[in-house]
């Protein structure tokens, strides 16, 4: 991928990752409302399965599988992706292919079998999330994840220690760690809330911020 972020207004990184967070605490907070997994977070899904194992619930443990196979494929998938393509459109279509993954899970929801639609929509998130976390794991300068924030956290306390002659990329570090902190946080109330009000149809509320963050990566990685 061609080296054309150092090109980009200083504000794109900062709104690019706080679009991406916004989805990404989004979708883990509605499909925990929803099927009580984690779609972005391998963790939470690891101590979820021993529960599930421990109390006998054998159907939540497949859709909790479900969930972390989907975040691993699609991880995998975002990685090869990031590396073969390197036009600023390339660097775009994941997003598009989020919605439209979002959206298959969101009608599989509603169409398939009451025994099976879990399997579907906890597939369908996790591979978004998966994708995303794969293609954007770098932003600007700063090597960030918008899809859980247990290591951005950790990063963003290591910055307070830097000392008082900070370079400019300490501080951009700081600034992007914060932003994606709030961002996901921000995004994880709006999925409870739309989810937990408006069911399986408060998912399309997670389209709008992959829609904003669209121009706005074709900005970003598009020479000057």
């Amino acid at each position: 991928m061609p080296d054309t972020q150092a090109a980009a207004p200083s504000f794109l990184p900062f709104f690019l990752a706080a679009s991406l967070a916004l989805a990404g605490g989004f979708a883990d907070a509605a499909s925990f409302v929803l099927l009580g997994v984690f779609s972005g977070h391998l963790t939470g899904n690891s101590i979820l399965s021993g529960i599930s194992i421990v109390e006998g619930s054998f159907t939540q443990l497949w859709a909790i599988l479900t969930a972390v196979g989907g975040f691993v494929s699609g991880t995998v998938s975002g990685v090869l992706w990031r590396r073969r393509i390197g036009t600023a459109r390339g660097m775009a279509l994941p997003l598009a292919l989020e919605i439209i993954v979002v959206g298959v899970g969101v009608l599989a929801y509603e169409n398939l079998d009451a025994s099976l639609r879990d399997y579907g929509l906890a597939l369908c998130l996790s591979l978004a999330l998966g994708l995303q976390n794969g293609v954007y794991a770098t932003v600007g300068t700063s090597k960030v994840h918008t899809t859980y924030i247990t290591g951005v956290t950790t990063s963003l306390l290591n910055t307070l220690f830097y000392g008082p002659e900070q370079s400019a990329a300490k501080r951009h570090d700081r600034g992007m760690f914060a932003t994606v902190l709030c961002s996901f946080v921000l995004g994880g109330a709006a999925g409870a809330f739309l989810t937990y009000h408006h069911g399986v149809l408060g998912v399309f509320g997670l389209m709008a911020p992959l829609l904003i963050a669209m121009p706005l990566c074709c900005r970003f990685f598009s020479r000057p």
